[in-house]
């Protein structure tokens, strides 16, 4: 669930009005209208003021990278969940969302298998998409040792990824 969808049903569920929500958060009613419609991104600072008055937290934390949707995006790995026949939509923005979100998890992760087959999917980005591997990777210092480890396994899984991610770059 959103912060716009948690907002508006813990006001609710606590009885208030707009404009009381907003009176006791000290911020304006349109600010608080426009989070509630999806109209705004709003701040740290709006949520933690209307966090308090809610009884909600606001805390930044790591997510876990979701290695089912990298496989999509072109990992090539193996999925442990069941292959479901949803078409996803495959996106240059994932793919880099995921990818960042893996490179900080795989160096806690011990699983060689994974540690191959993101080198092979760098690896690919690298060498047949230089123009976005530069421009989303070329100062990540993780991602490029990964990319330079090509031994022949993992040269091999680049094929794999190549084609994969080839559908949608």
């Amino acid at each position: 669930m959103d912060a716009t969808s948690q907002v508006r049903n813990q006001r609710i569920e606590l009885g208030l009005t707009q404009v009381e929500l907003a009176a006791q958060a000290q911020i304006a009613l349109p600010t608080l209208q426009q989070l509630e419609g999806g109209a705004s991104n709003p701040s740290l600072d709006t949520l933690e003021k209307l966090g308090r008055v809610l009884g909600f937290a606001v805390e930044l934390r790591k997510r876990s990278c979701d290695w089912d949707r990298l496989i999509e995006l072109g990992l090539p790995l193996m999925s442990s969940a069941v292959c479901s026949k949803r078409e996803s939509v495959l996106s240059s923005e994932d793919l880099v969302s995921e990818l960042r979100c893996a490179l900080t998890e795989i160096e806690a992760d011990s699983d060689e298998r994974k540690r191959e087959a993101l080198c092979a999917l760098l690896l690919a980005l690298s060498t047949h998409f230089p123009s976005f591997y530069k421009r989303h990777f070329k100062k990540n210092q993780k991602a490029n040792a990964l990319a330079k480890m090509g031994t022949g396994r993992v040269i091999k899984l680049r094929r794999l990824a190549l084609a994969k991610i080839s559908e949608y770059l």
